[in-house]
């Protein structure tokens, strides 16, 4: 069952606000098990949405728009059934916070006034089902859990370390003599163990993710390929040679000069994006090559139908043809991009020091750290000029293929605390909704993403109005850790009720007992990796 990650973005009267801020922590308060506020502990929530992972609600406020209130869902299986389900739990409280909401201009506003008109009582599922946005780019920690199977696999962990709390369990044992005792005395309690587990990516997913990432760079690579491509039809060889190397000299002179960073604001060395390509050539070359073996039949078949050219001189035309377009791509085409985005950047104007409501930063902290896993909500506004919007949307469209064609255990590299991300852009395109789902506290999160994922960090809000000065689109930005994490905050709003099904367990955790499950379903492991999966216990 895959995890389906959505949200909803809608404006609110500001008039309104405060009263819907007020439902929202009513509806928090209300339903809390526990400790007063206590944040992800809502057992009777979680019990009438079966599929829900996480489920936020929080009102963005700002004095450059009106609010906005925002509702994320991440959850299994389809849609409507989600939807209707959180509309049985809470459809009053929903039906009372789209009061304070402003009237939608689309086709959805005759179904808001039947909703909300008074003594109304229609169901808001149906319009928040028309709001819905995918996200632009997400990301799953724990790629291809299902709840039922996080949940499931935590208890039989528990299981397991109540056997082994009394120190007999293990005694004078191999692992693999601990382990069928194990898997003999649990099975009655859990039988799921005698099945094999379900690959949690299918191949043919994977298979999937490849195709979208390939088919995207193909695609972008393919139209810079154009340019260099209509040159070699208008003239000569020897006329090309000239002008390419005349025009590329020219080029990166101006790339050389451009590159540089400005005094006072690098942290990182210059040319990173450069040495980047230069240190996977291999890759580069790689890539190049198959972009030419896969266009080469296309345009051929584009000579044999325009120029009217026999097969045999089409291979050949078209060679040629693609063969100038690589030269123009890589010696000027690319440069000339960076450089037009390194102009854009000396002219960015950044945030220092952007101001924080004090009272919103004690709600925000009030709400932190209270579980081993938290909750972020921001939206920035994206810079005007079309190139950082162009930037912004195809580099967050790649980042997303790329982590999902190549992240597969789990894990964001060395980051181990995502659970649930996502990015979606509203208003237009005009701002962007960044929401996380994630374990220890909000210092060591960006803590994280400074040290250890900074260049994708800065390639994705490096459009966004007040960000940190960026160098050559992943240089600096986000690495200025001091200022990323005032900027962020400013750009953050607590977050007013927030559900997690699994509010004790990690990432780290849910993978490591994801290990134990697998270990005892077989029904023979090798010493070695019976060995390995005792080292989890």
């Amino acid at each position: 069952m895959r995890l389906r990650t959505r949200s909803i973005a809608l404006e609110v009267r500001p008039s309104h606000k405060a009263k819907l801020v007020g439902i929202l922590v009513n509806l928090r308060g209300g339903r809390s098990r526990g400790r007063e506020g206590e944040p992800g502990y809502y057992p009777d929530v979680l019990a009438r949405l079966p599929t829900c992972h996480f489920l936020s609600l929080c009102v963005f406020e700002s004095a450059d728009y009106d609010p906005t209130l925002v509702i994320e869902a991440n959850y299994d299986g389809d849609s409507g059934p989600f939807w209707a389900c959180l509309q049985h739990l809470v459809g009053d409280e929903l039906r009372e916070a789209l009061r304070c909401c402003k009237r939608p201009l689309d086709h959805s506003g005759k179904l808001y006034d039947s909703i909300t008109e008074p003594g109304s009582r229609r169901d808001p599922a149906p319009f928040l089902e028309c709001h819905v946005m995918r996200p632009k780019a997400f990301f799953h920690g724990n790629r291809g859990m299902p709840r039922d199977r996080i949940l499931a696999e935590a208890s039989l962990a528990n299981a397991v370390q109540d056997r082994l709390g009394n120190g007999e369990a293990g005694r004078d044992k191999t692992a693999e003599e601990l382990r069928e005792g194990l898997r003999t005395e649990l099975m009655p309690k859990f039988p799921w163990l005698a099945e094999k587990p379900k690959p949690r990516i299918p191949l043919g997913e994977t298979a999937l993710d490849w195709l979208k990432l390939a088919a995207a760079l193909f695609l972008f690579l393919h139209l810079c390929l154009v340019p260099g491509a209509v040159i070699a039809g208008l003239i000569g060889d020897g006329k090309h040679a000239l002008l390419l190397g005349a025009a590329s000299v020219a080029m990166w002179a101006v790339f050389n000069k451009f590159r540089k960073p400005l005094e006072g604001v690098s942290t990182t060395r210059p040319g990173l994006l450069l040495s980047r390509l230069v240190s996977n050539a291999h890759i580069v070359l790689a890539v190049l090559a198959a972009l030419f073996l896969f266009s080469w039949p296309i345009v051929a078949a584009g000579n044999v139908l325009a120029l009217d050219l026999e097969w045999s001189a089409a291979w050949k035309n078209s060679a040629r043809q693609l063969g100038w377009g690589i030269g123009w791509l890589m010696l000027f085409i690319l440069p000339g991009l960076l450089v037009w985005m390194r102009y854009l950047e000396r002219h960015d104007s950044s945030q220092e020091a952007p101001q924080t409501d004090p009272v919103m930063l004690r709600q925000m902290v009030e709400l932190e750290d209270w579980i081993p896993q938290n909750h972020m909500a921001s939206v920035v506004s994206l810079r005007p000029n079309i190139p950082r919007r162009l930037v912004a949307y195809v580099g967050t469209l790649l980042i997303h293929l790329a982590l999902r064609a190549a992240v597969r255990d789990g894990y964001l590299g060395s980051m181990r605390t995502i659970h649930c991300a996502h990015w979606a852009f509203i208003n237009n395109g005009s701002r962007m909704l960044f929401l996380s789902n994630f374990d220890l506290s909000w210092e060591a999160y960006f803590d994280d993403f400074i040290e250890k994922a900074h260049e994708g960090v800065t390639a994705i809000w490096g459009g966004s109005v007040g960000f940190p000065p960026t160098t050559m689109l992943i240089e600096d930005g986000a690495a200025h850790g001091r200022a990323f994490k005032r900027w962020a905050r400013h750009s953050m709003s607590p977050t007013r009720f927030w559900v997690s099904a699994y509010p004790d367990l990690t990432v780290d955790q849910i993978e490591r007992n994801n290990r134990i499950a697998n270990g005892l379903c077989a029904r023979r492991l090798s010493p070695k990796a019976a060995n390995a999966w005792a080292g989890d216990l």
